[in-house]
C-alpha cells in the first residue's frame, strides 16, 4: 500500500511539474515580439517597372571609371535625358564634385555600398556598414538620402535584402545587362540592351569607354521605338 501511495505522490507532482512548463512556454510565446515571429517575409528586389507605360531606366553602376563621367554627362545632357547613378561611397568621397555634377544636372542617385564587395560575402553587420556610410557620405557631399539600393555585381541573397529593406531601400536589379565591363566592343553593348527592351525595363552600364560609344546609338533606338528615357526611380514609382 506504501508502494502504492508513493507512485501517486509521485505522478501528482511530474504533473504540476508538467503544468507549470506548459504555463511558461505559453508566457514566452505570448509576450515574444511581433516581428520576431513574423518578420521572415522580405520582398523581392525590383527587376522591372510598370509595363503598362513606355518608360525604360538606365542605371549606371559607378565604383571607378571617373574620367568617363564628365562625357558621358555630356552625353546625356545633348540628348535631354536623366538616369540614375549608383555610386559607391568610396567613390563618392573620392569625386565629390563630379557626384555634385550628377545632382545639378536633375540625375538621380543611388546607393552601391561602400567597398563594392561581394554583399553575400559578408554579415549583415558589415552590409549595414555598407550602405549607412556611402549614404552619410553621399548625403554630406549633395544633401540627400538615397532610398534605392543596387547591390556590386548584382548579388543578393535574403539577408542581403533584409538589411537594406530594414534600412529603408527598395533593392534594385537590373532586367538588361549590357556586360560592358566586359570590354568586347560597343556594338556587342548595343545588341545587348537592343534585343528585345521593354515598357519598365532597366539597362545597366557603366563609365567605360565602349559605353561612350554606344549610349548616343542605344538611346537614339531606344527612342525611335517609343520608349522614354528616365530614372530608375520614374521607372519604379508606384
Amino acid at each position: 500500500m506504501k508502494v502504492c501511495n508513493f507512485h501517486i505522490k509521485d505522478s501528482f507532482w511530474i504533473n504540476i511539474i508538467i503544468v507549470v512548463l506548459l504555463i511558461a512556454l505559453l508566457a514566452i510565446v505570448v509576450n515574444r515580439k511581433p516581428e520576431a515571429v513574423f518578420n521572415t517575409y522580405v520582398n523581392t528586389p525590383v527587376y522591372k517597372g510598370d509595363v503598362s507605360k513606355p518608360l525604360i531606366a538606365f542605371a549606371c553602376s559607378v565604383a571607378d571609371g571617373a574620367e568617363y563621367i564628365p562625357p558621358m554627362l555630356k552625353i546625356l545632357k545633348d540628348n535631354d535625358i536623366k538616369v540614375t547613378f549608383f555610386v559607391t561611397g568610396h567613390w563618392a568621397k573620392q569625386h565629390p564634385d563630379l557626384l555634385m555634377q550628377m545632382v545639378s544636372e536633375g540625375h538621380e542617385i543611388g546607393n552601391h555600398g561602400f567597398n563594392y564587395d561581394m554583399p553575400t560575402q559578408l554579415s549583415s553587420e558589415q552590409n549595414k556598414k555598407e550602405i549607412l556610410d556611402t549614404e552619410r557620405i553621399i548625403a554630406d557631399i549633395i544633401g540627400i538620402k538615397t532610398t534605392l539600393f543596387s547591390p556590386p555585381y548584382g548579388d543578393y541573397d535574403r539577408q542581403v535584402l533584409r538589411v537594406a529593406e530594414s534600412l529603408g531601400y527598395k533593392t534594385v536589379i537590373c532586367s538588361i545587362d549590357t556586360l560592358d565591363l566586359k570590354g568586347d566592343g560597343y556594338q556587342t553593348i548595343i545588341e545587348r540592351a537592343l534585343k528585345n527592351p521593354g515598357n519598365g525595363d532597366i539597362i545597366s552600364i557603366y563609365p567605360t569607354r565602349d559605353t561612350l560609344v554606344a549610349l548616343p546609338i542605344m538611346i537614339r533606338e531606344l527612342k525611335s521605338r517609343g520608349l522614354n528615357i528616365c530614372c530608375v526611380g520614374d521607372v519604379i514609382s508606384d
